[in-house]
């Protein structure tokens, strides 16, 4: 995969993702195979939660005999699944209960049927009653249970808005959630990354390859599901929790978005981009090997005469290991800082940049959105919006002159760059560079690096 594909990769990759999540999650996850889960324990646990945020007590004796009563009634719905001719599994005892709603085909539209609607609309008629349930319960102590919002914009992101209004419904108080880290958001990740290498790359990528690219570009792809599995599993759930946990997926998914704007705007700067060989390089490797074959043969006769050439083994796409298995492959990345920990002896420590720079350049970009967030005060630049120190970005490391390593990076140029020194509005304080080589000379220094330089690109 030369530098060209891995860049196009990388911007349909974008594209993609800047998409909304509604239509994928309309038009495929939902109509994809669903196991519900249903159990007495569960249900407990979750209601607790949800009660806990609206500030109401409630005995776990009554909560637990409102459970049980709902399992011999949500027998019978998914019994009525035989009636419809529906592809189904349906497994249960006096504790739990388990619908698997296969993938079905409905003939008017030739269309698979959504899935998840109609396991929702198994549970929610008897969600109904056990939520009124609860507020009669709550009455009987003179407490009630109101309405809650979970703020999504501005300043209430993220925050709890409390209302006079009391519930009216099981889903006043509880959603479907999704299994953590196999969501529909999770799921769409390793899609359109399977999707995306598949319309660019004709042989098979070496996933090692593309990672250590990755990692050098600072994209994180662990939040991508980590199996091929396309079903979903999904049970009742406390809402205010599941409603933070679609904010946190939000949040991750723009970061991924920022990642892969800077990787694209930087990925011409790295040098170590490891991939096939571009069609002009091959034609020049072929060429120089074509010129020093007759060359070399003389110099294995006079061994006074010495032949050196470039390496002009030709690179060539990795066949071997599926893009397929790179989620899995990448999500053992979370580990990384772990396998960092003997230490670095000084004599050997700028030496170590250089002979693992892939490695160097990813934990750097790893740790700097947080250690410059956190450098960021008086009386220089202070963090607004994060998106200046999410722009920062190494991008290679290099040798000088003298043998030290000298790191180079890149930050978004506009509208920071004003306050380097020799702009409208320079300042020694408020210089971007200085903030950045600060924030990297402390992340070096849990490595133990000795004497590097760095640079603005």
């Amino acid at each position: 995969m030369s530098r060209a594909s891995q860049l196009a990769f990388l911007q349909k990759l974008h594209k993609e993702l800047l998409r909304s999540g509604k239509t994928y999650r309309n038009n495929i996850a939902n109509r994809r195979e669903h196991t519900f889960k249903f159990s007495i324990n569960s249900l407990v646990t979750q209601t607790k939660k949800e009660l806990k945020v609206r500030k109401v007590a409630i005995d776990d004796k009554d909560i637990q005999a409102l459970a049980q009563d709902m399992l011999v009634p949500l027998r019978q719905q998914a019994d009525k699944l035989k009636r419809l001719n529906r592809p189904y599994r349906l497994v249960s005892n006096q504790y739990s209960i388990k619908v698997v709603l296969y993938t079905d085909i409905n003939p008017k539209t030739d269309k698979g049927y959504d899935i998840f609607y109609r396991l929702r609309t198994l549970y929610r008629e008897e969600l109904d009653k056990y939520a009124i349930g609860l507020l009669n319960i709550a009455k009987e102590s003179k407490q009630t249970i109101n309405k809650v919002h979970v703020g999504t914009y501005g300043a209430n992101r993220g925050k709890l808005i409390y209302t006079d209004t009391e519930i009216t419904k099981g889903s006043d108080l509880f959603e479907g959630g999704h299994e953590k880290e196999a969501g529909v958001f999770e799921t769409r990740i390793r899609d359109v990354v399977q999707a995306t290498a598949d319309e660019f790359i004709d042989d098979q990528l070496s996933a090692s390859d593309l990672q250590a690219n990755l990692d050098a570009l600072g994209v994180d792809l662990t939040i991508s599901r980590s199996d091929a599995d396309d079903s979903h599993t999904i049970s009742i759930e406390s809402k205010t929790n599941n409603r933070l946990d679609g904010l946190s997926s939000a949040e991750k998914r723009k970061k991924l978005l920022d990642e892969l704007y800077a990787a694209i705007n930087m990925i011409g700067f790295i040098q170590d981009i490891k991939g096939s060989d571009s069609v002009s390089v091959v034609k020049r490797k072929k060429t120089s090997k074509k010129v020093m074959e007759p060359l070399k043969k003389v110099a294995r006769r006079n061994k006074r005469i010495k032949v050196f050439e470039e390496d002009n083994k030709i690179k060539k796409s990795s066949k071997g290991a599926s893009l397929s298995i790179l989620p899995k492959v990448l999500k053992d990345r979370k580990d990384l800082s772990h396998k960092v920990k003997k230490p670095v002896s000084t004599s050997r420590a700028s030496k170590s940049l250089t002979s693992a720079p892939l490695f160097m350049i990813a934990e750097l970009n790893r740790q700097l959105p947080a250690v410059i967030e956190n450098n960021m005060v008086l009386p220089g630049l202070q963090s607004v919006t994060g998106r200046f120190a999410s722009s920062v970005r190494v991008t290679d490391i290099a040798m000088t002159a003298k043998g030290f390593p000298s790191i180079g990076y890149t930050y978004m140029k506009d509208p920071y760059q004003t306050f380097e020194l020799g702009y409208k509005q320079g300042s020694t304080e408020r210089d971007p560079r200085k903030l950045i080589e600060r924030s990297i000379r402390e992340i070096a220094a849990e490595f133990m690096v000795g004497r590097f330089y760095t640079r603005r690109i």
